[in-house]
């Protein structure tokens, strides 16, 4: 290739600073490996810019390069021997190789030169720690603590020192032991050199034990070394040294394994290998910086030191954590009471669906008294159905069966508002589905029986809401089973209670009637007399009820005859007779209701009348509503007249 006839391209405007500002600035993102080309860049276009050199010498610290750091800064020191920055930085570098005795000798020569900045100042306070983690009292008993794996090792030296003496002598090589193999590499003199990839291997605390039948210890060990939880040390050492970054590490150790990272690309293989050399040596040259200056028996000492204070620190916070959710629960156990005895029984679902949630979002740790709690929740729910079948004996015998129609879900003339039980059996608006969903839901992660019973007559009582019948007969029988077989008496007469509303809502008076004597026999069985009068009156009842013509013309008719019988004038009661008749002409869904709660189904000769009513007599009445010019109020009149 020729020459360029203009000679060499001239320097970048601004080339003494640009790569020194572009390395800071990615080094200021902590993005240090970016950084390093920009770094080398600015050293070679300005070898003697003492700046560059010293925020070079940070950097190769930051990414565990100390020696290369070490280099930089002492090239800034020979331009300026005086730069008390350059001093420090030299002390720090020291510092991180692990020569905690030159940095605090030089950290204690150069403080009365600058004190602030505290750089020197620090510099010592690190060091100080850094030595008296070594070597202080707070070193704890590594020969005791290890001495297994101590005398193990010194075995294990004499035995490989034995093997390469007979080796010398019959000039025979003599194969190392697998795992005692170290893969060694030849420096610049010529000397052979431990790679620092395997350097974790010698670690006293993450020696792998081997096949070889060590001899026993003649005398006794009295105590309990650490060694002994020592299966998993390598990665537990790394954890505590590398905090997150452990994970990194051993990605790192076993990628060189995985099958895909081979392939007939050589030279991707290649250099994908080197990445991981060189990431898997920057973060163990890490873990062995900080393992040096904090050793691991010194962690484990002060583990154990300040265990004592800990452990009794967090007693207390439990304690006082327990305490307040206790209160917590109290509270909402003493409100659950209170309507239990007022027989609010609206107001006790509400409680008890408050504190079952405050149980499960409690674990048991805080809450120790969980499932008492629970079984509180269980017993309130049963009691307050239970309590529900039962009269009021100061009441008249008509406000009784009103009751009872109530509560089997059958229409009534109007609603006593001072009777409590009518009051509590009024429905909430609620989503079925999603309370059908809610109780499902829990009832496949049901612990015991009592909790099951609550669920299957939730489940029940909600399908039957709904209108899903045979869901909630299913449910029901489940639960009178479950009862029945854990001899639970008050769940089984709930749920006999709720077959009987079930099957009057399906029209169905014998099976009810059925029911009913079942609870009548749980009642004599639990000497329940109030239930017994209360489940009897509910058979007269349910025999009076005729479930057939509840939509029908002979309930109308039945109806007008007891309006009719209780007019006292003749006159008057010829005109409601005549009313009822104009009445009984019109279209069901033009007629008033006479019967509360019912809605009446059209019959065959009113879907005629409807058919026969002609859009032209509509139109001539409308016409004449309009047309004619009558005083205030007669039109409204007119508009009643029509409709009578």
């Amino acid at each position: 290739m020729a020459a360029n006839p203009f000679g060499p391209p001239p320097e970048l405007y601004g080339y003494q600073t640009l790569w020194h500002s572009i390395g800071n600035y990615m080094a200021r993102l902590e993005q240090y490996e970016r950084s390093m080309p920009f770094f080398d860049e600015a050293v070679l276009k300005c070898p003697n810019d003492k700046k560059i050199l010293v925020d070079r010498g940070k950097v190769l610290g930051k990414l565990c390069f100390f020696k290369r750091a070490l280099e930089d800064i002492n090239k800034a020191i020979d331009l300026d021997p005086d730069d008390l920055v350059s001093l420090a930085e030299r002390s720090h570098a020291i510092y991180l190789s692990c020569e905690f005795e030159d940095a605090i000798v030089q950290n204690y020569r150069l403080l009365p030169l600058r004190k602030k900045p505290d750089h020197f100042s620090m510099g010592i306070r690190k060091c100080s720690i850094a030595i008296q983690n070594c070597l202080g009292d707070v070193a704890g008993c590594p020969l005791r603590d290890h001495f297994l794996i101590i005398r193990k090792l010194a075995w294990l030296e004499n035995f490989n020192a034995g093997r390469r003496v007979a080796f010398v002598a019959k000039n025979k090589k003599i194969k190392k032991p697998k795992k005692m193999i170290r893969k060694q590499k030849k420096t610049d003199t010529g000397k052979e050199d431990v790679d620092e990839e395997m350097k974790i291997w010698d670690s006293l605390h993450s020696h792998e034990l081997d096949k070889f039948a060590i001899p026993p210890l003649q005398k006794s060990f009295n105590f309990s070394p650490l060694q002994r939880y020592t299966t998993n040390i390598e990665n537990y050492m790394a954890e505590t040294y590398l905090e997150r970054m452990y994970k990194e590490k051993v990605f790192l150790k076993e990628l060189s394994d995985i099958p895909g990272i081979k392939c007939p690309n050589e030279t991707g293989v290649k250099k994908i290998k080197e990445i991981i050399k060189d990431c898997y040596s920057t973060v163990y040259g890490k873990q062995e910086v900080l393992r040096t200056r904090r050793p691991f028996y010194t962690v484990k000492y002060q583990q154990a030191k300040i265990s004592g204070a800990l452990k009794d620190r967090l007693e207390a916070e439990l304690s006082l954590h327990q305490d307040n959710t206790r209160k917590e629960a109290d509270k909402i156990c003493v409100r659950l009471r209170a309507a239990l005895k007022e027989r609010n029984l609206n107001g006790l679902l509400e409680l008890v669906e408050k504190l079952k949630l405050y149980c499960d979002n409690k674990s048991k740790r805080l809450l120790p008294e969980k499932q008492s709690y629970l079984n509180l929740v269980y017993e309130s729910v049963r009691d307050g159905f239970y309590m529900l079948n039962r009269l009021n004996p100061d009441q008249p015998k008509w406000e009784q069966e009103k009751r009872i129609l109530l509560s089997l879900g059958q229409p009534i003339s109007k609603d006593p508002s001072r009777d409590s039980v009518i009051e509590v059996y009024r429905a909430p608006l609620i989503d079925y589905n999603q309370q059908i969903q809610l109780f499902e839901n829990r009832l496949e992660a049901a612990e015991n029986d009592d909790e099951t019973l609550w669920y299957y007559y939730e489940l029940a009582r909600y399908h039957m809401m709904a209108k899903h019948y045979d869901a909630a007969r299913s449910y029901c029988m489940r639960g009178i089973n479950l009862s029945e077989k854990n001899e639970e008496n008050r769940w089984y007469v709930n749920l006999t209670v709720l077959m009987m509303r079930i099957c009057i809502r399906q029209l169905n008076k014998n099976d009810a009637i059925a029911e009913a004597t079942k609870g009548i026999a749980a009642a004599k069985k639990i000497a329940d007399q109030k239930l017994k009068q209360y489940l009897e009156r509910c058979i007269a009842v349910i025999n009076e009820i005729e479930l057939d013509d509840l939509s029908g013309k002979k309930q109308l008719q039945r109806r007008q005859a007891k309006i009719l019988a209780m007019m006292q004038s003749d006159k008057i009661r010829s005109e409601f007779s005549h009313l009822f008749r104009t009445m009984s002409a019109l279209p069901a869904s033009r007629r008033m209701n006479i019967i509360p709660g019912a809605s009446i189904k059209k019959d065959k000769t009113d879907k005629v009348l409807d058919r026969n009513r002609s859009n032209k007599s509509f139109a001539m009445e409308d016409e004449s509503f309009s047309t004619q010019s009558a005083p205030k109020g007669a039109n409204f009149i007119s508009l009643v007249q029509y409709h009578i």
